[in-house]
């Protein structure tokens, strides 16, 4: 494994290298907080850091907070030991607070040192291993997800000719049969898709392909999608601005899409056939904030706790339960985008209502 030493007095330095190498460590040195940094920057980035807290340019402590960004970037996982003088508990907690696993006081243990550095070993080691097999689990289920569609499509769209009368008459009770069986490989598909768009969420911490988007031009654009849906539920839909002006923001639009998409088919569902599904629309300072209202009934206390959690699901109002990967998808949108999420029932309905920043 590699271990990076980042320290500013040489003599330490030494004395770190000649404890940890015959241990079979691979080691590289910084003399500098900026050097160090260099280091993590790297494609084969030291797994183990020895950091002093002291240090010019760049302390210990301000390289602990730019470290952990950086992991969360890049989905890895560095095991910082922070070495210090400071032995009052005041500032070993905000080492520890800044991003720090562990810590030691100078003068240094070196048999102690080696023990922790040992411990961090193991637990990179074991942070590495889990890594590789949620990658491999991700994996799976998008290659297992896309290859599904292709059959299934094919399998909706003769399911639809036999219905048509494509290959000869069909009576009643046989369309019935058919006209189930095509919804149902439509939920196949759609479930399809949010397994597709989860592994893309959870590989991409960074809003990639990010431009202005027009809030109000996507739940439209959406809810044309959506009018065979409504219309087989005898649904009615309303948009909803409080002024007119701008809503947009800094966005994916294909995400902002499939944000819109779950939330909307979700309220859908549950929604009082007598009373539209509303889309409101506010500006709040330096924010948009979209509300989906539906005249439905009340998520039970205990149910929301767990709304945003992957495969929880939402019971109550005799609709069909779903995989309950879709508000945990728009959870991981809304969250990308800088933004929040949340639900809230009052005065007979039941809103979703999500904030993003505008432009």
């Amino acid at each position: 494994m590699k271990v990076l030493l980042a320290d500013d007095d040489p003599v330490s330095l030494k004395v770190l290298k000649l404890a940890l190498e015959p241990e079979g460590y691979e080691i590289c040195s910084a003399s500098n907080g900026s050097e160090a940094w260099q280091y993590f920057e790297d494609v084969d980035a030291p797994g183990l850091a020895v950091i002093d807290w002291m240090m010019p340019d760049v302390d210990g402590i301000s390289l602990c907070r730019r470290l952990r960004e950086l992991d969360r970037q890049r989905s890895r996982y560095t095991y910082v030991l922070l070495v210090t003088a400071r032995a009052q508990s005041v500032d070993v907690v905000a080492g520890l607070q800044a991003g720090a696993d562990d810590y030691l006081i100078k003068p240094l243990n070196l048999p102690e040192l080696r023990a922790r550095v040992l411990v961090g070993r193991r637990i990179v080691e074991l942070q590495s291993e889990l890594i590789e097999r949620n990658q491999m689990l991700e994996d799976y289920n998008a290659a297992v997800s896309h290859d599904l569609k292709t059959p299934l499509i094919a399998v909706k769209m003769i399911l639809g000719q036999v219905m048509e009368g494509l290959y000869g008459p069909v009576d009643a009770p046989a369309e019935l049969v058919l006209g189930r069986a095509r919804e149902s490989v439509s939920d196949l598909l759609s479930m399809c898709e949010t397994i597709l768009a989860l592994a893309k969420a959870a590989r991409q911490d960074q809003l990639l392909g990010a431009s202005e988007v027009d809030l109000i031009s996507v739940a439209r654009d959406t809810a044309r999608d959506l009018r065979p849906l409504l219309e087989q539920e005898g649904k009615g839909l309303e948009i909803i601005t409080d002024e007119d002006g701008s809503y947009s923001v800094l966005a994916v639009q294909s995400e902002m899409k499939r944000l819109f998409l779950n939330l909307l088919d979700n309220a859908i569902k549950f929604a009082n056939p007598v009373k539209p599904v509303t889309l409101k629309f506010q500006r709040r300072e330096n924010l948009c904030r979209v509300a989906i209202e539906n005249r439905g009934p009340e998520i039970a206390e205990q149910v929301r706790r767990a709304l945003f959690v992957r495969f929880s699901e939402i019971a109550g109002g005799g609709a069909k339960p779903g995989t309950g990967l879709g508000l945990y998808l728009c959870r991981r949108i809304v969250e990308r985008h800088g933004g929040r999420i949340w639900y809230e029932y009052e005065g007979g309905a039941s809103r979703f209502i999500f904030e993003l920043e505008r432009l």
